[in-house]
């Protein structure tokens, strides 16, 4: 049984935070249920960290308690018949070129239209850069069924952005 120090939690959160946050927001399409459920996440984390396979990604591990913390609290919505639209961010860094403020935009409007099974496919794969293997170890599904998502979250955004 592994202990976790208060040192050792304190790092984990810090070097994860960020990518699980992205994630959840995505997921949820708003940054407080996103928030809410990162933080979750991470309590989660702590209460199981015993249970996590050392010869394992610690990443892995925490986006796909991540996944599901976001999927329970999609259930819950549901049943309270809660919809958040995508939370608009439209402050650009004023570095950024215009197109690239507008690419941005574009990929957070398409991301937003699809389904959150399609939505965290192409996240995992192409924002956070996991291999088909890896996401379905987070994903807690086979390899055939991540590139099933991909291909089709791949032909729906593609649907999206040939009917803008």
């Amino acid at each position: 049984m592994t202990i976790l120090t208060e040192k050792a939690f304190s790092e984990i959160v810090e070097a994860h935070t960020d990518a699980a946050l992205t994630l959840a927001r995505y997921i949820l399409r708003s940054r407080e249920d996103a928030e809410d459920a990162v933080q979750e996440t991470f309590i989660k984390v702590y209460r199981h960290y015993h249970q996590y396979d050392a010869t394992r990604s610690l990443k892995n591990w925490i986006l796909a308690i991540a996944v599901n913390t976001c999927r329970d609290l999609m259930r819950k919505r549901k049943g309270t018949g809660r919809t958040d639209p995508l939370e608009s961010e439209r402050v650009a860094d004023p570095s950024a070129g215009r197109e690239q403020t507008e690419a941005a935009l574009l990929v957070r409007e398409v991301l937003g239209r699809l389904s959150a099974d399609h939505r965290t496919a192409l996240l995992l794969f192409y924002m956070e850069g996991n291999s088909v293997k890896e996401m379905a170890k987070i994903l807690k599904v086979p390899q055939v069924v991540v590139k099933v998502r991909l291909y089709r979250a791949r032909k729906a955004a593609q649907k999206i952005l040939i009917e803008e």
